[in-house]
């Protein structure tokens, strides 16, 4: 049988592409029915705890740099209008 028919081809190339594409699925499916999925477990408890941790981290030192801010913004208005009153 020489492969010079495009009939041939066609077929050859199909058959092939039909083999891969059903030992795909067949992978596919093995994998899904002996993986056990179901033994993973999530711990909310857990995971909401350092949530809570961590937000209240960014609270408190949300609040030490409002306090920093409010401390240097206050501290630079007086200089700011000692020397525009050195200017004058």
């Amino acid at each position: 049988m020489t492969q010079s028919d495009p009939f041939d081809i066609l077929s050859v190339v199909a058959l092939s592409t039909l083999f891969f594409y059903l030992m795909a699925h067949i992978s596919v499916a093995l994998y899904i029915r002996f993986m056990e999925f179901g033994k993973v477990h999530f711990e909310k408890e857990a995971y909401d705890r350092k949530l809570d941790y961590f937000y209240n981290q960014l609270l408190q030192r949300e609040v030490e740099l409002d306090a920093n801010q409010a401390f240097f913004s206050k501290d630079d208005n007086p200089m700011r209008a000692r020397k525009e009153s050195r200017r004058a």
